[in-house]
């Protein structure tokens, strides 16, 4: 019915619009770089933290203080945090030029370190302290890098309270006739005008640089009493809620508690709880969209006697903090993965005393948090309570954020959040299970309308983007070593990661690894290496790839791949082979870049050279590529529906990348191989090499044909070529290229640079990749103008770079030769720029996704610019 359809389109509609708004949400994620110099189990280093980075807009380093005695702010720690240090400082926000999108701000004050608040508040007294205060701020930030400040101010905290019953309350109240309220700051007034002051003053000075200002409401820290809320909204870019530690062990030592409830329990002291100080900020006029609810990575614990009763449902009597854990070393506080330990596991079930396991109880409710326990034994021993943060309900805080429309969410702290993954296995698992809450409404609506699992994450997670790595990489000597952890930086932007290259065994037919000793469990074990980075990053799919230029020989070079075809039996070899390679290596697919023989190579010609080359072909004839091409192409689609079915029970996927210059009309039945592949990689790229085009420098990887070109060696004609044929779109991936393709010119080459252009071979080799005519994209930065070559002669000399207006066809770059005819080049390349134009035509045309080609030849090591990956991100970030 035309309103069902219509319903589901709005409801769509505005899934979409809250995905996106989630897309914006912020992910504050706080370090406590004091963690550092603990020694054993709690030493936490930035190396540590640096795959939660991926999954936080905001990274807050803590902990700047204040010197009591200059009302500057100051590093607690200066032999870790300053360049005269460790230099933590300058590492923690060079860490953007790994994640470009990541901020990183300046934690001051906190809770953890408990100071006195009379120096913050003595600082708010005067003019000049605030002066001196704001001038040290900013010469930190100016100094070190930073993008803003996160203000933790040490107002003083509310008394603890008891939890009391309604009886008690009533007492309580007739008390406080007699006694009066308890005055947490006489000057509290005063205090929060100048508060107000202190941060308009901030914001005035920060604006220039655009430095970001937040704060973050400390546990037990009245709002109401030192904040002027509508006052200072208007100053902050967000406002932190820590509305966690309502009940501690060391405020609440003779009773156990929740300790970050999402809403009221009964009979407790109002507004202790996350929901009711969002309200108590929404109804002060405050944005909700500058709210931030902080999500705790740890528990509180309690020592339990035998008055605390068997139930284990708080509020119960206790008697101070439990005993540390090994990681945090401190009363009464554990770590995720110390209260992870604690619960049942196989490791734990048979013990007893103080290592036998607490008992779990959830929250079916999803408002108040989990919490677990052990009676203490007949000697009155071992007995805790704790209240903690787990994925499940960090996932709770993030769906009240997002249901609320909120600003975001803020994981305090990530030391504490199960780094190692020791717990299960998976890194950061708080981190993520908050995040991916943030992100899960619009395949939430598709599901309920029946979109398929696929379609869904199409539409969550976009377009493909399959990134390429040749293993042997890693056992290149020098510059050309690319290892797994060289890549890893790549992987936030990557939905799969295609690892290259397997090989057709020429006597078994059976798909092998090329290295045995690289690839294998009994050498390096790269396969292992590569699917084990599943755990941290949840959402890659990890295939391996077989063929491509890598498993040519030098004499026959198509023979195997094409004899394998013929025969049923070494089908049905390879088939058993590939499901046995993914499934004792967990890939989740195979990439098929088969080895079809090559179209032979074109001459670019006008006009007149056309008519005379069709003359001469009235005698010659064509040339054949194939005798059995017909029959070849019939076998490869048996392979692939074989595979198919092999693959079916474990949902193995199927890729196919047709390699450049592997003719589809010849070698292809595209309407019978569609539907039995997930995705086709069009390698649209080396169109023209110098080694197939020695005297004829051209586009190696044009998107659009240019003028009197070779038809179809072209991105467009390649995608129409599978369309035409009944392919979805959203099945066509187009491939982009990391590198360039280098021809040598001479003096018959001219002097526009304008391609075609006649050259005399490849280009000399250059320090990374080694092979004449072919250059990563660091390499061919390094060839165009920039400081370090100005000045240089000869074969140093920068080359001359012309853009594409047109984003059609790509830039190039040359130098012409010199008076002895040396040193001559033209380059062909991809640019962050150029490959940023195939990911938009991705994108207008609506097909699948892009794949980069390779990892290891962009710029991994951020030698052009600083930003490692550019051509990676930059298609990323246009799709």
């Amino acid at each position: 019915m035309w309103w069902k359809k219509l319903g589901v389109a709005l409801l769509l509609v505005v899934a979409s619009s809250q995905y996106v708004q989630s897309q914006q949400a912020k992910v504050l994620c706080y370090y406590d770089a004091s963690n550092f110099l603990i020694e054993g189990l709690g030493k936490v280093s930035l190396a540590d933290i640096d795959t939660a980075l991926p999954f936080c807009t905001h990274l807050v380093y803590g902990y700047a203080g204040i010197d009591v005695e200059t009302n500057k702010a100051v590093s607690r720690q200066p032999n870790l945090d300053l360049d005269t240090g460790k230099g933590n400082y300058r590492a923690v926000t060079q860490l953007k030029s790994k994640y470009p999108s990541l901020k990183v701000l300046l934690g001051l004050g906190g809770y953890k370190f408990s100071e006195p608040s009379i120096k913050y508040l003595t600082l708010l007294e005067s003019g000049a302290a605030r002066i001196t205060f704001i001038n040290s701020v900013y010469s930190l930030l100016k100094t070190y890098g930073f993008d803003g400040v996160d203000l933790e101010w040490q107002f003083p905290m509310n008394k603890p309270k008891k939890v009391r019953s309604t009886l008690g309350g009533v007492w309580h109240g007739f008390k406080k006739v007699f006694s009066g309220d308890s005055v947490l700051d006489e000057k509290a007034d005063e205090h929060r005008e100048e508060f107000t002051a202190l941060l308009r003053e901030l914001k005035n000075a920060f604006r220039s640089d655009g430095y970001q200002l937040g704060i973050t409401v400390l546990p037990h820290v009245n709002s109401s009493v030192f904040m002027d809320i509508p006052a200072i909204i208007n100053y902050l870019d967000f406002v932190n809620i820590a509305a966690y530690d309502q009940q501690t062990p060391l405020r609440n030592k003779k009773e156990a508690d929740h300790a970050a409830p999402l809403y009221e329990l009964t009979d407790r002291v109002p507004g202790n709880n996350v929901d009711g100080q969002v309200r108590l900020w929404l109804q002060a006029s405050a944005p909700a969209t500058k709210l931030i609810v902080s999500i705790p990575t740890f528990g509180r614990s309690w020592k339990l006697t035998g008055d605390s009763g068997i139930t284990g449902v708080p509020p119960l009597p206790a008697d101070g903090p439990a005993n540390p854990g090994p990681q945090t070393q401190t009363e009464g506080f554990y770590s995720w993965a110390e209260v992870c330990a604690m619960l049942p596991n196989p490791s734990n079930t048979a013990l007893k005393g103080a290592d036998a396991p607490l008992r779990k109880v959830g929250d079916p409710t999803k408002r108040f948090g989990s919490y677990a326990f052990r009676l203490p034994d007949s000697n009155g021993e071992h007995g805790v309570w704790v209240s903690y943060e787990d994925p499940d309900t960090a996932g709770n805080k993030a769906g009240y954020a997002k249901a609320k429309n909120l600003g975001g969410i803020a994981i305090n702290d990530l030391s504490y959040d199960d780094f190692r993954g020791s717990c299960a296995g998976e890194k950061f698992p708080i981190l993520r299970a908050a995040k991916y809450r943030l992100l899960g409404v619009l395949a939430l609506v598709l599901a309920l309308f029946g979109v398929s699992g696929t379609q869904a994450q199409n539409a969550t997670t976009g377009p493909k983007v399959l990134c390429y790595y040749n293993g042997n990489n890693s056992l290149a000597e020098g510059l050309g070593k690319v290892t797994v952890s060289d890549i890893e930086l790549a992987l936030p932007f990557c939905t799969h990661l295609i690892y290259g290259y397997a090989r057709v065994h020429p006597e078994t037919y059976r798909l092998s690894a090329l290295n045995d000793d690289l690839d294998l469990d009994s050498g390096k074990s790269h396969y292992r290496a590569v699917t084990t980075l599943k755990k941290r990053y949840p959402g890659l799919k990890v295939f391996l790839s077989v063929g491509n230029y890598y498993d040519v020989g030098e004499e026959k070079p198509f023979e195997k791949y094409l004899t394998l075809l013929e025969s049923g039996g070494s089908r049905t070899a390879f088939v058993n082979s590939a499901y046995s390679l993914l499934k004792t290596y967990d890939f989740d697919g195979l990439d098929l870049a088969w080895q079809f023989p090559q179209t032979k190579p074109k001459r670019i010609r006008g006009f007149t050279g056309k008519l005379w080359h069709g003359f001469k072909k009235l005698f010659t004839g064509d040339s054949i590529l194939d005798p059995k091409a017909d029959e070849h192409r019939e076998e490869f689609t048996a392979l692939v529906r074989d595979l198919k079915n092999a693959f079916a029970h474990d949902k193995f996927q199927i890729g196919f990348t047709q390699l450049p210059h592997v003719n589809q009309t010849i070698f292809l039945d595209i309407p019978l191989l569609k539907d039995n592949v997930d995705y086709v990689n069009i390698a649209a790229y080396d169109q023209q090499t110098p080694e197939r085009n020695p005297k004829e420098g051209d586009y190696t990887a044009p998107i659009y044909e240019p003028s009197e070109r070779v038809k179809g060696n072209n991105v467009d004609d390649k995608v129409k070529a599978w369309h035409s044929q009944g392919t979805s779109l959203d099945k066509i991936v187009v491939g982009i290229a990391t590198y360039g393709r280098g021809w040598r010119l001479t003096g018959d080459s001219g002097i526009t640079g304008v391609p075609p252009i006649p050259a005399d071979g490849p280009s000399p080799a250059g320090p990374y990749t080694n092979i004449p005519g072919f250059y990563s994209f660091g390499e061919v930065c390094a060839k165009l103008p920039n400081p370090g070559n100005a000045n240089l002669k000869g074969a140093e000399y920068p080359l001359r770079k012309i853009n594409d207006p047109t984003k059609r066809f790509g830039p190039y770059a040359f130098r012409i030769p010199d008076e002895n005819d040396e040193h001559g080049i033209w380059l062909s390349y991809e640019d962050p720029e150029s490959a940023g134009n195939k990911a938009a035509y991705v994108k207008a045309k609506g097909l699948g996704g892009i794949s980069i080609n390779d990892l290891g030849l962009d710029d991994f090591r951020g030698t052009c610019s600083g930003d490692k990956f550019p051509i990676l991100r930059a298609a990323k970030y246009r799709l």
